[in-house]
């Protein structure tokens, strides 16, 4: 399973990460913001994407409507 961690707050994204390595068969990838969230999944299928909200460059909302 592949997991798109996006957050413009490292810690955010190191403490879901942290969590999420309990699990096995989970690859999880980050990324910073909406914008790099959206070139990450042009290339990659991702089963699960959690998505900040308010973000740099590219908000949440804005990145999962393209992303779609």
């Amino acid at each position: 399973m592949k997991l798109l961690i996006v957050d413009d707050d490292q810690n955010n994204r190191m403490t879901l990460q942290l969590l999420l390595e309990e699990f096995e068969g989970i690859e999880v990838s980050e990324a910073k913001d909406g914008q790099e969230a959206i070139a990450l999944c042009k290339n990659t299928h991702y089963d699960i994407i959690f998505m900040d909200i308010m973000m740099p460059h590219v908000d949440g909302i804005t990145a999962t409507k393209i992303i779609k």
